[in-house]
């Protein structure tokens, strides 16, 4: 009778064990999980430097979670240390589920081919902003290394709403991976 109730309870509990994994699946698929991990990477805007700069992240430290925020229908890369937050970066909701304000840094990038290099980097700034006065109402204070496409753009941004700065047109994915990975 005890071997008999042994073997239930533990057939049980696999089969718990089961469904929350398929569960956690679905909801990393369907974008609706928040994330709730620290001292993890954040990049906003998937584009070619974003992938690279990713795969630069996840080649020098394996264990580092990265968290890609964008309006894509599905996450664009498949790996156990990347989460996807599908919507608007400029929101405050969007930016709480990938938990910005526990990050160990937030990297924003230009989008791929922009239509007004000025309308990009105002975006840019415009998302670092909102990020840096989320962190002023908690009392925290990510650090934001931003891609600009436009060098004099970069006189016209705030100098407490960025640490760091890379322009567009330099070698890119391993100096946003270093500046990432770096001690502040």
């Amino acid at each position: 009778m005890i071997y008999l109730f042994g073997i239930s309870f533990f057939a049980v509990m696999i089969a718990k064990w089961i469904d929350f994994i398929q569960k956690y699946e679905e909801l990393k698929e369907d974008n609706t999980m928040v994330y709730q991990g620290k001292n993890h990477v954040v990049m906003i805007t998937w584009s070619e430097k974003a992938k690279l700069s990713i795969m630069e992240i996840l080649n020098e430290k394996k264990t580092t979670d990265i968290v890609v925020i964008d309006k894509l229908e599905e996450a664009p890369i498949d790996d156990d240390n990347v989460y996807y937050v599908k919507g608007d970066p400029s929101k405050v909701e969007i930016l709480d589920k990938a938990n910005v304000l526990e990050a160990k840094s937030v990297c924003l990038f230009a989008s791929d081919y922009p239509v007004d290099v000025t309308a990009e980097d105002g975006k840019v700034l415009l998302i670092a902003s909102t990020i840096k006065q989320m962190a002023k109402m908690k009392n925290t204070d990510p650090y934001i290394v931003c891609e600009i496409l436009d060098e004099d753009h970069i006189n016209n941004g705030h100098a407490d709403w960025v640490d760091d700065y890379i322009l567009s047109h330099k070698p890119f994915s391993k100096l946003i991976a270093a500046t990432a990975l770096s001690e502040k």
